[in-house]
């Protein structure tokens, strides 16, 4: 499994109960040489000898190997080119892979706080208004997305045809 934007690592023991422990393997990639410090020291202090960390750039994302499944943890909205990331998460995912988003949403059901949410956001280099399930529905022929808590989040989950 493939973690885009993993930052410290913070997701991995959440992953890892549903890998394997003898053969899943588990790669966390971040652009941040400073997130990935941090998760490497959490790496260590719990003994995962499956986790793999790599620095890298997810638009131009290129391991040389596909994985069953890629996630984005609250990161593809901090991702400027958010659909070349895509393109590449893709282009990792072997033939039957999934690809889940866990991202923050529009927040459509919050009235008049909703423009303050997405302005504290965007201070913070998160932007949540780009047509993300749109570009996920474009590359994956099955893709189901869902909407939490008024929009303040939302699920994606697509499929890569065979």
């Amino acid at each position: 499994m493939l973690e885009i934007g993993c930052g410290t690592g913070l997701n991995f023991r959440y992953i890892l109960e549903y890998l394997d422990p003898a053969a899943g393997q588990l790669t966390g990639l971040d652009f941040s040489a400073d997130m990935l410090k941090r998760a490497r020291k959490r790496v260590v202090a719990r003994g995962w000898s499956n986790v793999e960390l790599v620095q890298g750039d997810a638009t131009a994302l290129e391991l040389d190997r596909q994985f069953d499944a890629v996630f984005f943890g609250y990161s593809l909205t901090m991702i400027p080119d958010w659909m070349a990331a895509l393109r590449r998460a893709q282009a990792h995912l072997r033939p039957g892979g999934t690809l889940v988003v866990l991202d923050f949403g529009r927040f459509h059901g919050w009235g008049p706080l909703a423009p303050l949410w997405r302005g504290w956001l965007r201070v913070n280099h998160v932007e949540t208004l780009r047509p993300y399930a749109d570009e996920l529905r474009r590359l994956f022929d099955r893709c189901a997305v869902r909407y939490w808590l008024g929009g303040y989040n939302f699920t994606a989950v697509g499929h890569k045809g065979p």
